[in-house]
């Protein structure tokens, strides 16, 4: 009798979506990598002019990534939507509503049927959306970080709706409001390792450790350029000592190794997603990047936990073998 084990990631009966979140999350890695962050500090480098085309050639090579990123975001949202629905996510409604409602209102403020501020209203909705679908069904190592993700975007996105509606904040409030979202990013990331149950990567602790060390020194070493990229791509101020941000540069990387190399690509590509689109809302682009990387959490945490919830299938006595514990 032939037994089929599934492995780790495995979609039965469900869409594989990993391929297409997998090159969203690349395309928008690489469109970070390159335009907000290269391009911006390109300035610094000695002699760039002697350097034109080759430094042309790669932000032609940014801006394909940044349009690819574009096609692919929605795509993306549909195909992330039916596959919790088809796994059976128990939160795929909420999901699935948080989605529509970010997706459905980015072309009505094109077409001038609702202002900019509702915009930014309906995001931090589908966000406080998504984060509640994961956190109902997760366990509660995943709280933490998924928490503390939510509650950073939330409390710098409250900022900003504040700043630019009509409503005036004290600056207790604001500095409230921005430590919140500073401390609560940072815990995020520090805590993203816990998303993963089992045993230690060794390879994936090594990367995390040079990754933390070249942040650390960054930081030191040319600490306002490094803090306005952090400000302008991701939206933490970089108030708070270096020794944390290079901690949860580590355990970012770590995480999203240890979620390749486990078989987990979902969660890999999530977290990705996330730090690219960052917290707080800074564009449209960047707030579909956050939307899509929760709903593609999301799916590759239910994956995760399902699989690793045991369940006995004893085997009929005919066949002469002890019953058997596979993984769902």
């Amino acid at each position: 009798m032939a037994l089929r084990i599934r492995r780790p990631g495995d979609f039965e009966g469900v869409p594989d979506i990993r391929p297409l979140v997998w090159i969203l999350a690349a395309s928008a890695a690489v469109e970070l990598a390159i335009l907000r962050t290269f391009t911006r500090t390109a300035i610094h480098i000695p002699d760039i002019e002697a350097l034109r085309t080759p430094y042309e050639i790669l932000t032609r090579g940014g801006e394909f990534a940044y349009f690819l990123t574009l096609c692919l975001l929605l795509p993306a949202a549909v195909a992330a939507a039916v596959a919790l629905q088809r796994g059976g996510h128990p939160q795929w409604r909420l999901a699935t509503f948080a989605l529509v409602v970010f997706t459905a209102t980015w072309p009505l403020v094109d077409l001038g049927a609702i202002s900019s501020g509702a915009l930014d209203a309906m995001t931090l909705a589908a966000v406080l959306g998504l984060g509640t679908a994961i956190l109902l069904v997760s366990g509660a190592r995943s709280a933490l970080p998924v928490g503390g993700f939510v509650a950073a975007y939330a409390a710098s996105a409250f900022f900003t709706l504040a700043a630019t509606g009509d409503g005036a904040m004290s600056v207790g409030q604001q500095r409230v409001l921005l430590n919140t979202a500073e401390m609560a990013a940072v815990v995020f990331a520090c805590t993203t390792p816990m998303l993963l149950n089992g045993s230690r990567d060794r390879f994936a602790i090594i990367v995390a450790v040079v990754t933390g060390l070249l942040v650390f020194g960054a930081l030191l070493g040319n600490g306002s350029t490094s803090r306005f990229l952090l400000l302008w791509n991701i939206g933490l101020s970089g108030s708070m000592p270096s020794f944390f941000y290079a901690a949860a540069a580590g355990g970012l990387t770590y995480t999203v190794l240890r979620a390749m190399r486990g078989g987990y690509p979902l969660i890999a590509a999530g977290l990705v997603l996330l730090v690219a689109g960052g917290i707080g809302l800074h564009s449209t682009y960047q707030s579909a990047l956050v939307g899509v990387g929760l709903a593609a959490l999301a799916a590759g945490l239910w994956v995760a936990r399902t699989e690793t919830a045991p369940s006995t299938a004893p085997v009929p006595a005919a066949t002469g073998a002890i019953p058997i514990t596979q993984r769902a």
